[in-house]
């Protein structure tokens, strides 16, 4: 605790007065030119300290070197490598290298260089800079961690341990494990201010050591902050700052909005202020109102770009954590109320979380009514401020400590009989909190940019969702073939195709007129001009072309693309380097950053799409009943422990708890891809509606441009919809897994046929059978009595009857024969047969 607490002091010092009381007089020279370098930098300031006190500590005092700078710069000397005596071995010590190198240059431009006569600085002889600029290479990057996240069953269980029932009163484990050592979570307050019917205060009497009697609180903020990481994976830094929206103009109340009636409201409704985590939006796709999440902290970059506005919104309607922090707000505004916003300039190192900030950083930061703010504070003053990330420490280990000991008590070890730990001596944890995964199906939410709410009904199985594609001029309808055949006819004119346009066109053309998943990489693979380029290496897929010829080998070789690194960056480390591989395996192009696309390849990205959305359906169903059969061995199980009495079903608990995760995991998965999908064809229609006016190089069909092309998301409940449609898209893109839609969907027809009293014979043929069979029976079925509909509702209306149960001859009135035509679908299907497979 005195290294975190030193440290600390020094990052908080920006006039570097740590270093003569600990380094000696003899250093003061070095503190005042590290002091007044500083007062120059307004970007990266704890970074800089930090490589400064590295270089005073570590390197100038540590090493035995020269205390005089006019000594250690004299270029008569070899010192040893800064870099390598006192930098890690990893991009941040590249970092800390090359910090250190900017200040001596300052150092020797300000003392130890002249003016020439046509005023040009001009270093004086026989000073030079002893610590070199290093480059950021690869082989300064970091692999990715070995370290094993904590498996998903863990992290339900740690949230049932904080948070076993729905107020603030039942988390009474949490309430007994901070009170049995330090009061560190509870407060002193006055009688007046308990709320007995409140089922979120938590309140005692005890006598102190003088004799008194004192009434204290028990603040919920350092266990629920832990919860929602436990919920989102947010960094602890962004859910620390959050804002609670106490100054918003709308409020967030049991699930609805209403006018805020707050001392501290502000805004109008023409110009509302919108601060809080809670951000009312208005989906335009489908026409409600829902509630995101918004975070008021990014990234760094945030800190410097000067936006008024900064971190960005999670389209996400998470309800559980909506539900606990909403709570959080009220429990705050009861208990520890504030008189307004607090300004991020009061806020010392401790509580920026150990990072420097320059003044102008956080004079750019709006006052912020922080939800997080620590009610338990020693210091009255620091009560509206947000809880220190060093005090989570403490709790995120003793919670870890309690898994452990359940994990225990109930038997459940590792596979050689060893017991499974989780944490260390003293505070230590094998799974920081930091580096918490909460992957499952949250993070594919917190992009930032992808407006798709009812994905949440979408994984939870309550829904199921299809995209079409309509022109506006031609009207609602389904235009897959259309599209198909114009993308053939402009396939088939080489010098329009996206090959060549690829391998003749500029970058920043390129640039401009396709989709991608990352510029940088597509820069990569087509680095060079033009006529440097590889042509033979792209690889056309149905609905783009991956710039890897589809490498699938993990080879050495550096420099080689392929599915092997064509995923994000290792460790998040967005300089060194090193890519992982294409999430969801080899062949995932969508997920890819060799990949790229172009709005003619919109209708064969509206059946990628579609066809993972099936997937997707299907298997959060299955993630879900399997869920409800593990909640009710999971209440035998807490029965079973409450009676102190072995629980003899936990091999199947187990078992079962496996296939729920891994069933998540790929319910996950599946949603990334649907996102990962739906921004490329977002990107597309951008490009064809930018280039509307221009050469008209996108335009397919004759009824209008590509910039005219429409999407809608129809969410449904239909599977048969579902299914007939990935079906006939199946005949459109055969290189598409469209998995066992084609079986399920002759299940569905076979059911149909043996309800008109006909005998059942799609599940006779083969898939590819079945597949063509079955687009020509649902065309014939979705034009029958269409009476001036178009063929999409009769799809509809067939589909609807499928899933129903419903006699196909009472929907259409006529007769079974007149329906089916047996013996026509037979000669078809022969024809079909003998004739050569157009999928």
């Amino acid at each position: 605790m005195k290294t975190i607490k030193t440290r600390q002091r020094r990052a908080g010092d920006a006039e570097f007065k740590w270093v003569v009381p600990q380094l000696g007089q003899s250093m003061q020279e070095w503190a005042k030119l590290a002091a007044e370098w500083m007062g120059e930098q307004s970007i990266g300031v704890d970074l800089r300290q930090h490589a400064l006190s590295l270089f005073l500590d570590r390197y100038i005092v540590k090493q035995s070197l020269p205390h005089e700078p006019s000594t250690l710069l004299r270029d008569s000397t070899k010192w040893p490598s800064f870099y390598d005596t006192c930098c890690p071995k990893s991009f941040s010590g590249v970092i800390y290298n090359n910090h250190v190198n900017a200040f001596l240059d300052w150092v020797l431009a300000a003392r130890f260089s002249r003016l020439s006569d046509d005023g040009t600085s001009i270093l004086c002889a026989g000073f030079s800079n002893p610590v070199k600029r290093h480059l950021h290479s690869r082989a300064t990057a970091l692999t990715e961690s070995a370290r094993t996240p904590l498996p998903y069953r863990f992290i339900a269980e740690l949230r049932s341990i904080i948070a076993p029932g729905r107020s603030f009163r039942d988390w009474t484990w949490a309430q007994g494990e901070t009170g049995k050592r330090t009061a560190d979570d509870w407060f002193e307050t006055t009688r007046a201010q308990v709320n007995e019917e409140d089922p979120d205060c938590v309140w005692r009497e005890r006598v102190d050591l003088e004799g008194n009697a004192v009434v204290e609180i028990w603040s919920p903020v350092r266990h629920m902050l832990l919860l929602a990481k436990l919920l989102v994976p947010l960094r602890t830094y962004q859910v620390r700052m959050l804002d609670s929206g106490e100054a918003d103009y709308w409020k967030y109340s049991d699930g609805i909005w209403q006018v805020n009636q707050g001392s501290l409201a502000s805004g109008t409704a023409d110009k509302p202020t919108r601060h809080g985590v809670f951000r009312r939006v208005i989906d335009a796709e489908l026409g409600a109102e829902r509630t995101a999440l918004y975070i008021n902290t990014n990234k760094t970059a945030d800190l410097y770009r000067g936006n008024t506005e900064p971190g960005y919104v999670v389209p996400w309607q998470h309800e559980e954590l909506l539900y606990w922090l909403e709570k959080l707000r009220n429990w705050q505004e009861r208990y520890n109320p504030i008189v307004g916003p607090c300004s991020w300039l009061e806020l010392d190192i401790g509580q920026l979380g150990g990072n420097a900030k320059s003044k102008a950083q956080l004079t750019s930061l709006r006052p912020t009514c922080f939800l997080f703010r620590n009610a338990s504070a020693r210091d009255p003053l620091d009560r509206c401020k947000p809880v220190p990330a060093a005090e989570l420490r403490r709790p995120w280990f003793l919670v870890l400590q309690e898994l452990e000991r359940r994990c225990a008590s109930r038997g459940e070890t590792l596979s050689s009989g060893k017991p499974l730990r989780f944490v260390r001596r003293g505070t230590t944890t094998d799974y920081p909190l930091h580096s918490l995964r909460v992957s499952l199906l949250t993070c594919l939410a917190l992009d930032g940019d992808v407006p798709l709410p009812i994905l949440s009904k979408l994984v939870a199985g309550h829904s199921r969702l299809l995209m079409t594609l309509y022109y506006v001029k031609a009207g609602p309808g389904r235009v897959s073939r259309v599209l198909k055949e114009a993308e053939q006819r402009i396939a088939e004119s080489s010098d329009k195709s996206l090959q060549r346009f690829l391998e003749d066109a500029s970058y920043e053309d390129i640039a401009m007129s396709t989709a991608c998943n990352s510029e940088v990489g597509v820069r990569l693979a087509l680095s060079g001009a033009p006529n440097e380029r590889s042509p033979a290496s792209w690889i056309v897929r149905s609905y783009g072309v991956c710039l890897s010829a589809s490498n699938t080998s993990a080879v050495e070789a550096k420099g080689v693309t392929g599915c092997h690194n064509g995923g994000p960056k290792l460790n998040g480390d967005r300089e060194a380097g090193l890519n992982g591989p294409v999430p969801g395996g080899p062949g995932n192009c969508v997920r890819c950053r060799w990949f790229i696309s172009e709005p003619r390849y919109l209708d064969a990205l509206r059946a990628h799409f579609n066809n993972v959305s099936y997937h997707l359906s299907e298997t959060a169903l299955k993630a879900k009943a399997l869920e409800e059969k593990l909640e009710l061995i999971r209440v035998e199980k807490a029965t079973a422990e409450g009676k102190g009495v072995p629980f003899d079903r936990m091999s199947a608990y187990l078992q079962l708890e496996r296939l729920w995760e891994s069933a998540i995991s790929q319910t996950d998965q599946l949603a990334n891809d649907l996102i990962a999908t739906l921004r490329l064809i977002h990107r597309c229609l951008a490009i064809a509606e930018r280039e509307n006016d221009m050469s008209g190089k996108h335009e397919l069909v004759a009824v209008g441009a590509t910039a005219d092309l429409r999407m809608v998301l129809q969410e449904t409940d239909s599977e048969a919809l579902q299914v007939a449609e990935v079906c006939a898209d199946a005949a459109l893109y055969p290189d598409e897994d469209f998995g066992k839609a084609v079986l399920r969907r002759s299940q569905l027809l076979d059911s149909a046929l043996v309800r008109e009293g006909l005998p059942p014979f799609l599940m006779t043929f083969s898939e590819e059978e079945q597949l063509r069979v079955g687009n020509h029976l649902m065309e014939r079925l979705a034009t029958a009595r269409l009476r001036g509909q178009s063929t999409s509702a009769g799809v509809k209306r067939i589909a609807g009857a499928l899933d129903s149960g419903q006699r196909l001859s009472e929907i259409l009135d006529i007769e079974p024969d007149d329906i089916f035509c047996l013996n026509e679908v037979e000669a078809v299907a022969d024809a079909l047969f003998l004739l050569p497979s157009t999928t």
